[in-house]
């Protein structure tokens, strides 16, 4: 996933300019590669300081999925949200996630099971 940051305060512009000019680097002298696949952006930005490439950056207009729009309350007792957070924590994931996926999960079994 390729984030642009959106644009940084003054402070932060002069404070970045303040450590390129350290560094005897500039965004002005140098522009980011193209990728040709995610992997190989991956190992460059791994290597490589954002910051140095801060001109070149533009604020990106991010929106949430419409599948994620909404959502539901449900009540748990102590003993299942235990439950549910040793086992989010076994698959190493968020709660929230694990759930949504049992619960998706579910939903599929219950319509194929009924033909729907």
């Amino acid at each position: 996933m390729l984030l642009r940051p959106v644009q940084p305060a003054a402070e932060s512009v002069a404070a970045t300019r303040s450590i390129q000019e350290e560094r005897g680097t500039t965004s002005s002298q140098r522009s980011h590669p193209r990728f040709a696949i995610r992997e190989e952006e991956a190992e460059f930005w791994d290597t490589h300081d954002f910051t140095d490439y801060w001109d070149e950056l533009e604020p990106a207009n991010l929106k949430a999925g419409p599948n994620v729009a909404s959502s539901i309350l449900v009540s748990l007792d102590g003993d299942s949200l235990s439950q549910i957070y040793l086992h989010a924590d076994a698959e190493g994931v968020e709660a929230e996630n694990l759930v949504r996926t049992w619960i998706l999960e579910r939903l599929h079994d219950a319509g194929a099971s009924s033909g729907g």
